[in-house]
């Protein structure tokens, strides 16, 4: 059985699926049409105007990302998999009109679906290039999960990440990965290089933006190092209102709760000057301009302590005071709720 050539109907992008008079190449709906918009005429025009004809006609072989491809050249969405199977359809059917290769596609196609699986990840960036997972090659995406949690990596990142003492390391949780993933990147690593694939990339010129979700990924890792896991996600998503509340309370719990002397202050930060600025000037900066201020603020109680207790008490300071205004803190750390109220 062949099916109507036509498109379904004047306003669909998809083929008519009923099937075609004997002898015709429509069905009885789009014969009495006055003009019949062919489907595969259509489809062929701007099919022949990218390389990738020419690949399926010299290559018998079966090969779905190639056609999702060219489906995503051809203006289908990569994520309409009706689509996307209505063309691998209607381009075997065209080749050799063949009952068989249908068959054969539609049961590759069936096995394709069941094998995929969905997977939610922890990050929405890498960590080494703020890319979004969309924009890096597959070849180079490597994913690890750590406690039903998945996080996934530009491999070339990790590589630059995975030298002398950091090797093997989580850089979004600062734990050890399973020694499985730890052969699977090494194998990763072994054919990239087989095959010519640098794993050195220059570092593209980074926004503002991506500049200061850097530091907070960075200010995280410092917590966890320390003890205290923190997700970069629940200092980002804070709002305006929030961070205006955290400057107060770092402010409020360093120079007065704390009942804190200029000595004990100087071995937290140096000078002993924190979290000095007044209300008016805070509440005249924007979300941005805060959050760099409050996460470089944050960062001196973690790294200029003059030892590593010393350091460790300030990232509890600086714990108290993310309690205070950030819910998802309060949840990881409920004891410094009842420590602060």
């Amino acid at each position: 059985m062949t099916i109507c050539l036509a498109f379904k109907n004047k306003n669909s992008n998809a083929q008519c699926t009923k099937p075609a008079k004997d002898g015709q190449k429509y069905c009885g709906i789009h014969l009495r049409s006055k003009n019949p918009r062919d489907y595969i005429e259509e489809v062929l025009d701007k099919y022949e105007e990218n390389e990738f004809i020419k690949i399926y006609q010299t290559n018998k072989q079966f090969n779905i990302e190639r056609l999702k491809k060219t489906c995503e050249i051809l203006g289908y969405s990569n994520n309409s998999i009706d689509k996307v199977f209505s063309f691998f359809y209607f381009m075997e059917l065209l080749r050799n009109d063949s009952q068989e290769s249908i068959i054969k596609i539609q049961r590759a196609f069936r096995k394709y679906l069941k094998n995929r699986k969905t997977i939610v990840y922890n990050n929405e960036y890498d960590f080494g290039t703020l890319e979004n997972i969309n924009n890096i090659p597959k070849k180079y995406i490597f994913t690890i999960e750590e406690g039903n949690v998945f996080y996934w990596f530009d491999i070339r990142s990790l590589y630059g990440f995975w030298k002398n003492e950091n090797y093997g390391i989580n850089p979004y949780t600062v734990k050890k990965v399973g020694e499985k993933y730890i052969k699977i990147y090494e194998n990763n690593l072994k054919n990239l290089k087989k095959v010519g694939d640098s794993l050195i990339f220059e570092k593209p010129e980074l926004t503002e933006k991506q500049i200061l979700e850097m530091k907070i990924v960075d200010l995280s890792q410092k917590f966890d190092s320390f003890g205290y896991y923190v997700n970069s996600d629940w200092i980002s998503k804070l709002s305006l209102s929030r961070l205006r509340d955290f400057y107060s309370s770092a402010k409020d719990i360093f120079h007065f709760r704390l009942d804190l002397t200029l000595n004990g202050k100087r071995d937290l930060v140096k000078n002993g000057h924190a979290f000095n600025q007044n209300s008016s000037y805070i509440n005249k900066l924007s979300h941005d301009k805060l959050m760099e201020l409050i996460v470089n603020e944050t960062s001196r109680f973690l790294t200029e302590g003059k030892d590593k207790s010393t350091q460790i008490t300030g990232a509890t300071i600086m714990i108290m005071a993310f309690v205070e205004v950030s819910p998802d803190f309060g949840i990881a750390f409920p004891h410094f709720l009842q420590v602060l109220f």
